[in-house]
């Protein structure tokens, strides 16, 4: 009968570190889950701020190119005409 009340309340501290560890467990993963979410909002903003700046430069270099008119495909660079430098 000894035994069985030792291991009964040896089962219930086994109990209550499973519990604690399993609240342990949920913590780190929400502290991991906000992580991962900053890191991913965090990335968003950079894309975003790289596709605004990207916009920005195509768009200029469409305006060099609608201006000069002189356009090599093969090397993908603007050549000016020695009548349209003045």
């Amino acid at each position: 009968m000894a035994y069985t009340m030792e291991l009964e309340a040896e089962v219930q501290k086994l109990k209550e570190l499973n519990q604690e560890l399993e609240r342990k467990q949920a913590e780190i993963m929400e502290i991991q889950m906000n992580e991962v979410i900053s890191f991913v909002n965090c990335e968003a903003k950079l894309f975003y701020i790289w596709h605004i700046y990207y916009l920005g430069v195509l768009s200029d270099l469409l305006k060099l190119r609608k201006r000069y008119r002189h356009y090599s495909a093969y090397n993908h660079s603007i050549t000016l005409s020695p009548y349209e430098c003045g």
